[in-house]
């Protein structure tokens, strides 16, 4: 079974890389502009996550660690993302960001430590991502490129995912069954998500000729 289970879990972690491989296919079409570097940046990122999470897995055995970095990380980068796509409250992106930054060393250095669950630091970045793209999708929604939309919605619905996940986490591994069953859930939704990224990387130079 733990054989089959962690076949399943690289296989479909493994799909961070479509999108990367899809970008250096098609690099010398898309014309870069900051919206697209940063979703770039975070893309490599994502590849950079999956061979430190190989890393930790195999030889550390506990990859909480990384988890530490990684959460405030990519809560950095969807608020840039966010803040570029309207050109809008970049003080209080900052502001956001650096918010988040203090909560996860807050909590490493007092609350627990890096070698346990950032639980505290997973559930507020989740739901400042949440609350931050319902308001970027639905007041700017109108003044959205399409671009913007295929690779923000996809970021808003795996937050939602990953919201569920850090709200009920301890429960969640603390029932093998019902742990199993939503780790393979979130597991296949991952994977979904990083074929849509994938799909968006496909149509940036689509994108750039709408623009035209």
């Amino acid at each position: 079974m733990n054989i089959t289970f962690n076949t399943v879990y690289w296989i479909c972690t493994s799909t961070c890389l479509i999108a990367p491989i899809l970008y250096l296919v098609f690099r010398k079409k898309i014309l870069m502009s900051t919206f697209r570097k940063i979703f770039v940046i975070y893309l490599f990122l994502h590849v950079l996550h999956f061979l430190f999470n190989i890393y930790f897995d195999l030889v550390i055995h506990n990859c909480f660690p990384l988890s530490h970095v990684n959460v405030p990380i990519e809560t950095m980068f969807c608020i840039l993302l966010l803040q570029e796509s309207i050109h809008r409250y970049r003080k209080v992106s900052y502001i956001l960001i650096f918010g988040v930054f203090l909560i996860a060393l807050f909590e490493a250095l007092f609350i627990n430590d890096i070698w346990t669950n950032n639980w505290l630091t997973t559930l507020l970045s989740e739901t400042l991502l949440i609350l931050s793209f319902i308001f970027v999708l639905i007041k700017f929604n109108p003044r959205l490129k399409r671009e913007h939309l295929i690779i923000l919605v996809p970021l808003f619905l795996i937050k939602l995912c990953f919201l569920y996940f850090a709200i009920f986490e301890n429960y969640i591994r603390s029932n093998k069954d019902f742990f199993l069953k939503n780790f393979i859930l979130i597991l296949i939704l991952s994977t979904i998500f990083h074929i849509s990224l994938g799909f968006a990387v496909s149509k940036l130079k689509d994108a750039e000729k709408s623009s035209k």
